[in-house]
C-alpha cells in the first residue's frame, strides 16, 4: 500500500520556502574563511538572507477516492484546508507550546539533488470538524526533473521535484461516522500512520517579483496525495514499479565521460544552453521524468495506478497545464517489445469513461492559493488510473508498462520489469562508523513486475557498487569530479529483512579521517563529499544517472565528516570562533535574530544555543539549519557553550 492507493486524498495549493543561496558554492566556504568577499551568483534563485523556512499557503483537499477507486462526491473531507506550521497564526501542541516552522537544507553544495525538509507538520481540517493532524517524517527530495519547464513564465525554475514519507497522525477528527467515507476508511481499526507524496514545481525566482499577485518569490505549485500504508513497506520508494524516460535508455552510453552536474545551478545553465539533448533515433520522444506506478486489485477489480504529478512536461505560454501530447496512450511491451494499447483508457465513472487524458486536464482554479502561485491545480494532483481486464491483469505481471504520447514512447519500464532504489538516499557519517552504528540504516529495495524480490538473483539483476568521492580541481576552473575511492565501503545483504518484502539492507562502512591540506575547497567545512554509484547491465536503478544531461544523481550520497578542527579544550579564537564566523557571513539573514560572529553576544545567548545544538537532528528548532556540523563539532560547540553560561551563573562548569 502507498498514497497511490485506494482509498486516498489529494490536495494543492502553493508552497513557500527561502533557504539561503550563499552556501550553495564550496568556494564561498572558503572565501568566508579567508574573510574575502562573497560570490552572490549562485543561479536563478537569489536569496542571501533567506532563513529556510518552508511551508504551505491556501491548500485545499480537491478530490477524495474510495476505495473502489471512485471519487466520493460528497465527503465532508472536499474543500477542507490543509495548513502547515505558518508565519501569521499560531499552532500549539497539546501542552501549548508553539510549533516551531519546518526548515529546508541541502546535504551539501555539491549533492542539491537531496533536499531535506524537517518539521513538517500537516494539520486537515474542514469547515464542520472533520480531518486529522500529524508530523510528517523527514522526506529526500526524489525525482528533481528539469525537462518540465517554466511555461515560459519569466523567473519560474525550471525543475520539479517530489518528498515522500510518512505521516504520524497524533489526532483523527471525525464527529460524525459516515459523513467522511475516505476518513472513515483510512482512519479503520486505529491506524496512525498515512502515506504522502508532495510534488513541486514552478517556484519563483525573482527577487523583483516579491510583491507580485500570483507569482510572489519564493512560492511555488503544490500537488500533493495522502493514502494508506502497510506496516512492512518502505517509507520513501512506492512498493511497486519504476516507469523511466525512454531518453534514458537513449543515453546510458552516451552520458559516459560527460561532465558530471551536481546542482540546480549546471543544470539550469545546461538547459538554457540547449546542452540537454540526447539523440534517441530519426524521431526524438519528449522528454518525461520518471515516475512510478502501481497495480491493484480491489473487489475484483484491477486497476493501474500511475502517478504523472511530476513526469510531464508544461506546456509553454501557461499557468502550468501538462504537455500530454494529442494522443496519450497507455499499455505494455508484448514479447516482441512491441507497444499493445490498454483497451480501457481510463476508468467508468457515472456511466462514461474518464480517459487518462481527460484525468490530467481535470483542473481546478484555487483562488486564495492563486495570490500567490497564479496557476491551475489538478483535482488528483497527477495520479491517473485505468481498469484492466482479467486478461490484461495476468499479462502486466510478467510485462513491461509503457507510455506513449503521439505513438512515440515517452516512459517505459526496465526490461524484465526489473525496479530497485534506495530507501534513503542520503545519510551523514564519521570517521570509522557504520551506517548502522549512526542509526542511519540504508535499505536497497528491489521489486520485479511490482512484486517483492526474495533475493538479490546475480544472473538476472547484477548490481555493482561503486564507492566514490569527489575530486575538485584546485585551480577551481573545473567542476569537481566523482572519482573511485577505497575511504568507505558498502555491502549489501543477498536476502530481504525478516519481515519486511523487497528490503535489503545494506551497511556502509567509514575509514579513517582524511587529511585536508590539499583540499582548500572542503577544509573549512570539515568534510569529504562521497558518493554510492549503482549501476546494472542494461537495467537502470533508482533515479537514474543517464538522463538527457549529465546530473550525477547517486544511488546515496554520504557527508563524510573529517573532524579535524576538534579540541578536547576549546576557545573563542581558536575553535568556536572561526567556525561561527563562517555560518554567520553564508547565512546573514541570522545576524538579525542573533549574530553568531560575535563573540559577546555568543556569550550572552550561550545557554539558548546550547539547547538548540543539543535537540535532535529532525527537530526543525536544531542548529545549525543546515545539519552540516558532524556530532564531534557540535560536541565541542556544547562544552564552549556550557562553560560560558556556568560561568555567567556561578556554577561549576
Amino acid at each position: 500500500m502507498s498514497y497511490l492507493s485506494n482509498p486516498r486524498i489529494h490536495f494543492a495549493g502553493a508552497f513557500f520556502t527561502n533557504p539561503s543561496n550563499l552556501n550553495n558554492l564550496t568556494s564561498n566556504y572558503k572565501q568566508a574563511a579567508d574573510d574575502q568577499p562573497l560570490t552572490y551568483d549562485t543561479g536563478k534563485y537569489n536569496n542571501p538572507t533567506g532563513v529556510a523556512q518552508f511551508y504551505f499557503r491556501d491548500c485545499v483537499v480537491t478530490q477524495t477516492v474510495g476505495e473502489d477507486g471512485l471519487p466520493i462526491g460528497n465527503d465532508e473531507l472536499l474543500n477542507a484546508a490543509v495548513d502547515t506550521v505558518n508565519t501569521w497564526d499560531e499552532q500549539t501542541d497539546p501542552q501549548g507550546n508553539n510549533y516551531v516552522l519546518a526548515k529546508i537544507a541541502d546535504l551539501d553544495p555539491d549533492m542539491q539533488f537531496r533536499t531535506e525538509i524537517y518539521g513538517l507538520r500537516i494539520f486537515v481540517k474542514s469547515a464542520n470538524g472533520y480531518g486529522f493532524s500529524g508530523a510528517i517524517k523527514e522526506p529526500q527530495l526524489r525525482d528533481l526533473f528539469f525537462g518540465r519547464g517554466s511555461g515560459d513564465n519569466p523567473g519560474l525554475q525550471i525543475a520539479c521535484g517530489t518528498w515522500h514519507q510518512r505521516i504520524i497522525v497524533d489526532q483523527w477528527q471525525i464527529p460524525q461516522s459516515g459523513k467522511s467515507p475516505v476518513l472513515d476508511l483510512l482512519s479503520a481499526n486505529g491506524v496512525m500512520e498515512l502515506d504522502i507524496k508532495l510534488s513541486v514545481d514552478m517556484f519563483q525566482t525573482d527577487p523583483q517579483q516579491q510583491f507580485s499577485v500570483g507569482n510572489r518569490y519564493c512560492y511555488g505549485r503544490l500537488l500533493a496525495t495522502i493514502g494508506p500504508v502497510a506496516e512492512n513497506d518502505p517509507y520513501q520508494i512506492v512498493p511497486g514499479r519504476r516507469l523511466y524516460s525512454s531518453l534514458c535508455f537513449a543515453g546510458m552510453e552516451q552520458a559516459q565521460g560527460q561532465p558530471n552536474i551536481l546542482t540546480r545551478h549546471g543544470a539550469e545553465e545546461c538547459v538554457e544552453k540547449g546542452e540537454h539533448s540526447v539523440q534517441g533515433g530519426s524521431q526524438q520522444a519528449p522528454f518525461w521524468n520518471n515516475t512510478d506506478a502501481r497495480v491493484v486489485t480491489r473487489a475484483g477489480n484491477t486497476i493501474l495506478l500511475i502517478d504523472m504529478g511530476t513526469s510531464t512536461p508544461l506546456k509553454a505560454q501557461s499557468n502550468g497545464v501538462f504537455d500530454i501530447g494529442s494522443d496519450l496512450q497507455i499499455g505494455y511491451l508484448d514479447t516482441n517489445n512491441n507497444f499493445v494499447a490498454f483497451a480501457n483508457q481510463g476508468y467508468t465513472v457515472n456511466g462514461s469513461l474518464a480517459t487518462v487524458s481527460q484525468q490530467l486536464q481535470d483542473y481546478v482554479t484555487l483562488s486564495a492559493a492563486n495570490q500567490y502561485r497564479d496557476s491551475c491545480y489538478l483535482k488528483n494532483a497527477g495520479v491517473v488510473q485505468l481498469s484492466l481486464t482479467t486478461n490484461e491483469a495476468a499479462i502486466v505481471e510478467k510485462s513491461s508498462l509503457c507510455i506513449q504520447s503521439d505513438s512515440l514512447t515517452v516512459l517505459k519500464e526496465n526490461p524484465g520489469g526489473y525496479y530497485a532504489n534506495f530507501e534513503m538516499a542520503a545519510c551523514r557519517m564519521q570517521p570509522n562508523e557504520t551506517s548502522t552504528s549512526a542509526n542511519q540504516p540504508v535499505i536497497l529495495t528491489a521489486y520485479m513486475y511490482g512484486k517483492p524480490m526474495t533475493v538479490i538473483n546475480k544472473d538476472l539483476f547484477s548490481v555493482q557498487f561503486t564507492p566514490q568521492v569527489l575530486s575538485y580541481d584546485q585551480s577551481g576552473k573545473n567542476p569537481p569530479t566523482p572519482v573511485d575511492t577505497t575511504i568507505f565501503s558498502a555491502e549489501v545483504s543477498s536476502m530481504p529483512v525478516s519481515g519486511k518484502p523487497g528490503q535489503f539492507a545494506m551497511n556502509i562502512k567509514t575509514g579513517p579521517g582524511q587529511s585536508l591540506d590539499n583540499n582548500s575547497y572542503r577544509k573549512p567545512m570539515d568534510s569529504q563529499l562521497c558518493f554510492l554509484k549503482a549501476t546494472s547491465v542494461n537495467v537502470l536503478i533508482g533515479e537514474n544517472q543517464y538522463m538527457p544531461f549529465p546530473l550525477y544523481i547517486p544511488a546515496v550520497a554520504i557527508l563524510f565528516w573529517q573532524n579535524q578542527w576538534i579540541s578536547n579544550n576549546p576557545t573563542w579564537a581558536g575553535n568556536i570562533g572561526p567556525i561561527l564566523s563562517i555560518y554567520g557571513k553564508l547565512y546573514p539573514g541570522m545576524k538579525g535574530i542573533l549574530d553568531i560572529s560575535d563573540e559577546a553576544t555568543v556569550k550572552s545567548f550561550a545557554k539558548g544555543m546550547y539547547h538548540r545544538f543539543n535537540l535532535d537532528i529532525q527537530d526543525p528548532a536544531f542548529m545549525p539549519v543546515v545539519r552540516d556540523m558532524s556530532p564531534a563539532t557540535l560536541n565541542m560547540m556544547k562544552t564552549w557553550l556550557q562553560q560560558q553560561y556556568s560561568s555567567q551563573a556561578g556554577e561549576p562548569a
